[in-house]
């Protein structure tokens, strides 16, 4: 969990002291051209001496620009694949005009040009918030995960889901869509089925197993039923 700690600085950072061990950290938006999303963190905590205590709270810089930059282009992205932004259908108009309540212009400040970010609305949060879940994302090391490590992901969250972005079927009468042909019901469980032991029965030991990263891999398939 991504914590900004723009507003309540020092009740933000005795928040993320207390739940550090569950990788709840405090940010700083950085609106600076070229930061990367998340950056390296700075430790705030020192003791009676005016040195920093190596286990007090850190402080971890987040490029808002450039995450901006980021999330504008895959909004512009028609076609789901790589980069595509899946939203769930439920969400109010009042949520869009939010994370397009920005755009980018060119100043010109003694001489030289700049990009700058400008609200167009007076509510951001939904963009706000798009930034500091992605700076999470990368904290646990989302975009280092594999092929594999997704679709092994996938099982231990809903084995019965073919696909992570595909929500759950509906009964009929209910605004369910079509329900695909036998043929390709058991094409896509053969595909997907979780493991399983001799007796016929789904190993969950096995389908919790094969989501722990490898040494050096990220913690973000570290998920169990």
């Amino acid at each position: 969990m991504a914590v900004d700690s723009g507003y309540l600085t020092q009740e933000v950072y005795d928040f993320c002291r207390k739940w550090a061990r569950k990788h709840v950290f405090a940010t700083k938006g950085m609106s600076q051209k070229g930061k990367s999303i998340l950056g390296l963190p700075v430790f705030q905590d020192v003791n009676h001496r005016g040195k920093k205590i190596r286990n007090g709270v850190r402080l971890w810089p987040v490029g808002t620009d450039t995450a901006k930059e980021q999330v504008y282009a895959r909004l512009d992205l028609c076609e789901p694949g790589p980069g595509y932004m899946h939203f769930p259908r439920a969400l109010p108009d009042d949520y869009f005009e939010g994370l397009t309540a920005e755009k980018l212009v060119r100043r010109n400040v003694r001489g030289a040009v700049i990009n700058e970010w400008i609200k167009t609305r007076e509510r951001n949060e939904p963009l706000d918030l798009e930034i500091l879940c992605y700076a999470a994302a990368i904290y646990a090391g989302v975009q280092r995960m594999s092929d594999a490590e997704w679709e092994r992901l996938a099982q231990v969250i809903n084995p019965e889901q073919r696909d992570l972005f595909i929500g759950p079927r509906q009964e009929p009468g209910h605004g369910a869509a079509q329900e695909p042909d036998a043929a390709a019901t058991d094409a896509v469980s053969a595909t997907t089925a979780p493991p399983r032991a001799p007796d016929g029965k789904a190993d969950a030991v096995d389908a919790v197993m094969v989501a722990r990263p490898q040494r050096g891999r990220s913690w973000a398939t570290r998920v169990t039923p």
